[in-house]
């Protein structure tokens, strides 16, 4: 399943938006607050992460000036 993360220049886009995913029978959810929405697009990038490439202790260590 893919996502689409939509952003309404204002009310009447909003309004119409709505209207037309109601009439097509698409489901949607609205996210109105910020932190929702900063943490939707945190989600997607980190699922886009690259995690083939690992490190080892020691690198780790030194970075964290424990070793």
């Amino acid at each position: 399943m893919i996502s689409i993360i939509v952003t309404p220049k204002d009310k009447t886009e909003h309004y119409v938006l709505i209207s037309y995913l109601k009439r097509k029978n698409i489901g949607f959810t609205i996210i109105s607050n910020k932190k929702s929405q900063e943490d939707s697009g945190l989600q997607i990038l980190m699922r886009q992460a690259n995690r083939t490439k690992t490190v080892d202790r020691k690198t780790i260590m030194k970075k964290l000036s424990i070793w």
